[in-house]
């Protein structure tokens, strides 16, 4: 008997957290090539984001006064049959709850009212699905081939209120699909040192600490 692997579940959530990472920040090495004049901030209100897996306490405001965040977790999983002893396949089912502060800024220019924060919202779900759905992250870290099928998943949009009852801030969750195969007693995926990155005009490589 050997110690018990870590599951496909628990490292696809480890290496989306690597992959969105990578993303976004070239996503911002290239706003700041396309804006060369706009500042930190602006930069982040634009195209950052920050990446989480399985926070269970919603954002407060303080969370997002820098950026929107992405918070990644694992929801079901249904077996599939008709596989070998040592095969295990499964379609795993994934969320990404998505945050963004109400007013906030839409391509790094303010924008007053809800405008600016639905703006950023749909925006972000499409980064997200650029960061996870790219070609070259077909496999999300795992050897070429683990993920049979990986189709688009279902939106639901979401708000958040205060002790007042106020809207605040804006809100969606993005559940996916990620149909597989995966042997439990095999090594856990490839190295995660470099990921290629495609971040729609030039691809970039990020080296993970």
């Amino acid at each position: 008997m050997s110690l018990t692997a870590r599951g496909f579940e628990d490292l696809a959530l480890d290496n989306m957290v690597i992959i969105l990472g990578a993303y976004v920040t070239a996503q911002k090495v290239l706003y700041l090539a396309a804006h060369p004049t706009y500042t930190t901030a602006q930069i982040n209100a634009a195209v950052g984001f920050t990446v989480e897996r399985d926070r269970l306490t919603p954002p407060d405001a303080d969370d997002l006064a820098l950026s929107a965040l992405v918070v990644l977790g694992f929801d079901t999983e249904n077996p599939k049959t008709g596989l070998g002893k040592a095969t295990k396949g499964s379609t795993a089912s994934f969320f990404a709850d998505l945050y963004v502060a109400k007013g906030e800024t839409s391509d790094g220019l303010k924008v007053s009212g809800d405008k600016g924060a639905n703006s950023r919202l749909l925006y972000l779900k499409a980064q997200v699905e650029s960061g996870l759905f790219n070609l070259a992250n077909f496999d999300i870290g795992f050897p070429k081939g683990t993920i049979v099928k990986k189709p688009f998943g279902r939106w639901q949009n979401m708000t958040g209120t205060d002790e007042t009852g106020e809207i605040w801030q804006v809100s969606g969750r993005w559940t996916f699909d990620f149909d597989y195969e995966w042997s439990p007693e095999s090594p856990t995926g490839h190295s995660l040192d470099i990921i290629s990155v495609n971040a729609g005009l030039w691809s970039a490589l990020y080296n993970y600490p």
